[in-house]
């Protein structure tokens, strides 16, 4: 109805009509008292390109002070740009600097030193009433009016509390734009959240665009983040520190699973086992509840906690951080491969391979053993050892306990220290591959195509034959769409049979490069060829090259896609410049650098900035240089490294 009813007021705004129906003319009102605060924004030479180019790009922003104060969305602003410009109320361009930006509410403040300026008029109500019009505006070209899309207030309170819903069109055109009343009154700042956003994604919402679902922060909590914007420092979503139970928002009092070391919640003295009943005055009778009130603090806010610690109940006062003092995960070089039947002693155990020049090599496991014992626990299962392998941190000593092949029924003991995960790629041996890859099978290989409908489709080489107990890797390539098949397997053929691969190419219906817009089409690509398929997540990788590393890090970096937590750029890096490092630690994803032995200067130290973040965040980062004439092929390193992946 509403999207009828937009159609019919754009008409009606093109033709003059003096038959206007009235929403059409409390439409057009509400825009013309608006639309003096409604400013368009370009922002230009962002550093994440290559030196000689310049990148440009228009978004919408709110004045909110004749001098010269300007809201606007991150979406714009994800990395910093080396000019801003906002056309005045006289259509003037005037330059802007960032002043800072709140990454929970995803906006931004902007700050014009001369110019003239018209102030928005907002409402004091923070929720508008559900079923109101709503109309979004926005500004991609110059011109007297805004471009305006009509539709209702859907919902309240979304997004952990902090946004109003509404089904009028929300776009990349008019994020950072006002979503207005028909008394022409600011409601809220247009952002881009999705129902899902957990704060990570780098550009979350993009994909509901046109799906009748969008965001705006209202605008009393918008001019309350900008007085404290206008400080100069940026805000970020706080931390606690502790992992809880259960990530089940439905889940009935949550428990903590484990206190990170040196955080907010250790400092306050939370502890393992302990039930969270009531935080900031609100009692906890789910696991939503609690989730949301965290996600919606600051770094440096109080957070008040009720915990029940057996039949104790604790009330603790503390403070949130902005991020964690991570420990570096601990690294054995163990790859775990399968359980194996009860012994005659009753004793269970995994096997594991060993890979070279390894702590666990170095300290005498033979390459291929069973594990019996962690410490003084038994291993009753693979989850078992895994579990104590996650929670490894580099610097723990180890005792093993484990089976010698030459006298299986014995048990023997090595006491070592795990190390912080190695920064180049490890060689393991023919039979380690064989073992962890493909197995003993002789696997039957095809090529096949699938159709993605209107998106486009995708091209496989894989098995057309499993092995038992045996999981294929899977390598999702985005850089090849254009690229002939013959040409793409002649490179990775050998590489894909190998380390048993694999390898998709999603290719969109025009079959050019791949760019942010096809995200859809890869997760779709990716879900679709996997279907009937045993497939390893833990060696599942994205590839890519400079044309689409930005699509590459918004995949990465989705929480949502938990499915892709590796990726290898070729000659290229991450887009994480401007992205909070709680937000990277949340994936906490695995990057493989090819780098080009011939690059700019300031391509060698965006890379660096781009790696420095990823560690910095408790990523695991691997480089090694690409395209040695004598050296291995990246297609090589990449097959390599995704045996690497399973490696703890």
């Amino acid at each position: 109805m509403a999207r009828g009813l937009l159609c019919l007021f754009l008409l009606g705004s093109a033709s003059g009509s003096a038959h206007a129906d009235p929403l059409s003319e409390a439409v057009r009102s509400a825009m013309a008292k608006a639309g003096p605060s409604v400013v368009r924004i370009r922002t230009i030479g962002t550093p994440d390109g290559e030196e000689g180019l310049v990148s440009s790009q228009v978004t919408t922003g709110v004045v909110i002070s004749e001098q010269g104060d300007v809201l606007t969305s991150v979406f714009g602003f994800l990395s910093d740009p080396a000019a801003v410009f906002i056309e005045d109320s006289d259509g003037r361009r005037v330059a802007a600097e960032v002043v800072a930006k709140d990454h929970v509410r995803k906006l931004v403040l902007l700050k014009c030193s001369e110019g003239r300026f018209q102030a928005a008029s907002g409402s004091i109500d923070r929720w508008p009433p559900v079923g109101a019009w709503a109309v979004a505006l926005g500004r991609l070209y110059p011109g007297d009016q805004p471009s305006a899309s009509v539709g209702i207030i859907s919902a309240v309170g979304r997004i952990h509390g902090l946004a109003v819903q509404t089904d009028a069109k929300i776009s990349p055109v008019n994020y950072g734009g006002p979503l207005i009343d028909l008394q022409g009154r600011v409601t809220g700042i247009l952002v881009p959240l999705s129902p899902q956003d957990s704060g990570e994604a780098i550009r979350a919402g993009v994909e509901w665009y046109d799906s009748g679902i969008g965001f705006a922060i209202p605008y009393p909590d918008a001019l309350a983040a900008a007085e404290v914007l206008q400080q100069g420092q940026d805000r970020v979503r706080g931390v606690l520190g502790i992992r809880p139970s259960t990530k089940n928002p439905l889940a009935e009092e949550p428990g903590i699973e484990f206190v990170f070391p040196e955080s907010p919640a250790a400092e306050a003295g939370l502890q393992k086992g302990d039930r969270i009943v009531e935080a900031r005055g609100v009692p906890i009778t789910r696991f939503g509840i609690f989730d949301s009130l965290v996600r919606s603090s600051y770094a440096g806010d109080s957070f008040s906690l009720v915990v029940r610690r057996g039949d104790e109940r604790l009330e603790l006062e503390l403070k949130l951080a902005a991020r964690l003092q991570r420990p570096r995960r601990g690294y054995l070089g163990l790859i775990v491969d399968q359980e194996v039947g009860k012994a005659e002693d009753d004793t269970f155990g995994i096997r594991v391979h060993v890979l070279p020049g390894s702590p666990a090599a170095t300290a005498g496991l033979p390459e291929s053993t069973v594990l019996a014992k962690w410490g003084d626990e038994i291993l009753a299962s693979a989850s078992d050892l895994q579990k104590q392998l996650q929670r490894l941190v580099a610097g723990t000593t180890v005792t093993l306990s484990y089976r010698p092949p030459d006298n299986p029924a014995e048990q023997a003991q090595v006491m070592f220290e795990a190390v912080e995960r190695p920064q180049q790629l490890v060689e393991p041996t023919d039979a380690i591959i064989r073992a962890v890859a493909a197995g003993d099978a002789e696997l039957t290989w095809d090529r096949q195509e699938i159709d993605l409908g209107e998106s486009g489709k995708a091209w496989t080489f894989a098995p057309t034959t499993t092995a038992a107990d045996v999981s294929s890797g899977l390598v999702l390539l985005l850089s090849e769409s254009d690229t002939p098949q013959e040409v793409v397997l002649k490179r990775w053929e050998e590489h894909c049979r190998r380390h048993n691969l694999i390898l998709v190419v999603p290719v969109n219906a025009e079959e050019t490069g791949l760019t942010r817009e096809d995200a859809s089409l890869v997760t779709m690509a990716m879900f679709r060829s996997l279907v009937g398929r045993s497939v390893d997540i833990s060696r599942s990788v994205l590839v890519t090259r400079e044309a689409q590393a930005d699509l590459c890090s918004d995949l990465l970096l989705n929480p949502r896609l938990r499915q892709l937590r590796a990726a290898a750029y070729v000659e290229s890096w991450p887009a994480v410049v401007g992205v909070p490092a709680e937000f990277l630690a949340a994936k906490s994803p695995a990057v493989l650098l090819l780098e080009s032995l011939a690059e700019s200067r300031q391509a060698r130290a965006l890379r660096e900035q781009s790696a420095r973040q990823l560690t910095e965040a408790g990523a695991w980062v691997v480089r090694v240089p690409a395209g040695e004439t004598s050296g291995p092929t990246p297609e090589a390193q990449i097959a390599l490294w995704t045996l690497n992946l399973k490696a703890r």
